[in-house]
């Protein structure tokens, strides 16, 4: 145990190093060539660089370190949020040999290797890496580690378990779990012959899976439905139905925010040799026409190969099926009314579907749901991409005038536009920023600065008292943790 704790707080050490060392490194090209890198570029680098280097951790262990060190705070009589050098170094002791005495769950080499998150583990790379920041010359606090704004800069929070800490294992887990429980609930908890055929234990299962998958792709072909027996059925129902809309958000959202998709990289980068962006001879209604045409073919496309492959399952389905029931036997056209009405979600019910076919469509609807949220979304950010794209025509050809000049300052101006004033004047004329999301800025300024109007660290370097409401809650959040 001591041989990987050592490992990694070593890891780490190497990893501030590299920090420090990029920004000394920013620092003294900076000296000699003001030109390369702007005072705007090296504050994003410096941010960027300590937010990729943060340590992931559990939230026990979190929270648990600034509980123990507002219980330091509070033993010392220290009226700031901070602990000396010497009080870290015995805290790190302390932890330390909890640590490799086996205390805690999880903190054991198998679980280690597992990659299962310990919270004494995690616990004892958060004070490594404090030392390491207090004993390095990446801030200058003396010898006083403020525990609150270390915990926020250079921790971030992840699930104990690796699988947890994904967004489309999560949604995955949870659509792996309500497919689970529909034939629990409707065979097994509460037998449903409309849901679950009882002639056949297979089948009703496949069916119980089918009816999952037309209820949460809001597909409804109305072949199966919830008994209107008891009145508590019909409330079930309702239950199940909200559970499906939500089970739905959660993946739809989980896929919105990855690009684990294949195919959708495939269509990007067939689609990347029509971008209008990097052209500039364009006119803007050009541009426009462009990014409209590319967007909505590009949302076509997708549809057509997914209504494509409906039509070619549906047929390959119906050709081996042994018993079709009548009206059952599609033709070509029957498939592709039959495939639009399902990738559109719009499922009118009017076709007498074969059994068979509900083993592909199980999956071809939830795939369906997927299409649609992701058509919807490519529909809903096309208006913001051509603003965006208006906006920044306009800004692109903008050439320096006395008007822009006098727009990019405040009323009371030198003619002189800085770095800070033209970028801020940039983000706000094309709308990355306006005065609503400036202002709680600015007044967190002005609370800092006084009426010196300025921020310094001589200034404002002891004026961190002790927030005794906040520590109260972090108390409350670590029982609430080990409860």
């Amino acid at each position: 145990m001591v041989s990987n704790v050592s490992k990694s707080v070593c890891e780490f050490s190497k990893s501030e190093t590299d920090v420090e060392s990029r920004e000394h490194t920013v620092t003294a090209s900076f000296a000699w060539s003001s030109s390369k890198i702007s005072d705007i570029e090296q504050i994003a680098e410096r941010i960027e660089n300590r937010r990729s280097q943060r340590l992931a951790v559990t939230f026990k262990s979190r929270v648990r370190f600034l509980h123990d060190c507002h219980k330091i705070v509070k033993r010392k009589d220290y009226s700031h949020t901070r602990i000396s050098k010497k009080d870290l170094y015995e805290y790190r002791d302390k932890i330390q040999a909890e640590y490799e005495s086996g205390a805690g769950m999880f903190n054991s080499p198998f679980f280690t290797y597992l990659d299962i998150k310990s919270d004494i583990y995690c616990l004892t790379l958060i004070v490594e890496r404090a030392v390491e920041l207090l004993e390095s010359d990446y801030v200058d606090t003396g010898d006083w580690l403020y525990y609150r704004d270390f915990s926020a800069d250079h921790t971030r929070i992840v699930s104990r378990f690796p699988r947890m800490r994904n967004d489309l294992a999560v949604a995955a887990l949870v659509v792996l779990f309500y497919y689970s429980m529909t034939p629990v609930l409707f065979c097994l908890i509460m037998p449903s012959s409309n849901i679950c055929d009882t002639t056949d234990q297979y089948l009703g299962v496949i069916a119980s899976f089918y009816f999952a998958s037309t209820t949460i792709s809001t597909v409804g072909y109305g072949d199966l439905t919830v008994d209107q027996g008891p009145p508590y059925r019909p409330f079930v129902g309702i239950l199940y139905m909200l559970f499906a809309m939500v089970v739905a958000v959660v993946a739809l959202s989980a896929i919105a925010s990855s690009t684990f998709s294949p195919l959708e990289r495939v269509f990007e980068r067939i689609f990347e040799r029509f971008n209008p962006k990097d052209n500039k001879d364009l006119f803007l209604y050009q541009r426009i026409r462009k990014i409209k045409f590319v967007k909505l073919t590009e949302l076509a496309v997708e549809i057509l190969c997914f209504i494509l492959l409906g039509i070619f399952g549906s047929q390959l389905v119906i050709y081996f099926a042994n018993d079709l029931e009548e009206g059952a036997d599609w033709s070509w056209m029957t498939s592709f009314y039959w495939a639009t009405q399902t990738a559109t979600t719009i499922g009118y019910g009017d076709l007498n579907q074969p059994k068979s076919l509900r083993y592909f469509n199980i999956f071809y609807l939830l795939f369906s749901t997927i299409l649609v949220g992701n058509a919807l979304g490519k529909l809903g950010t096309l208006k913001e991409e051509m603003q965006l794209a208006r906006r920044r025509h306009a800004w692109d050809r903008r050439p320096i005038t006395k008007r822009m000049i006098d727009e990019m300052q405040a009323y009371d101006h030198d003619d002189k536009v800085d770095q800070y004033e033209f970028l801020v004047s940039s983000l706000i004329y094309l709308g990355y920023l306006d005065s609503e999301r400036i202002a709680p800025i600015m007044e967190k300024f002005r609370s800092y600065a006084g009426k010196k109007g300025y921020i310094s660290a001589e200034q404002n370097i002891d004026d961190d008292p002790v927030d005794e409401d906040l520590l109260m809650s972090m108390e409350d959040d670590y029982i609430d943790s080990e409860e």
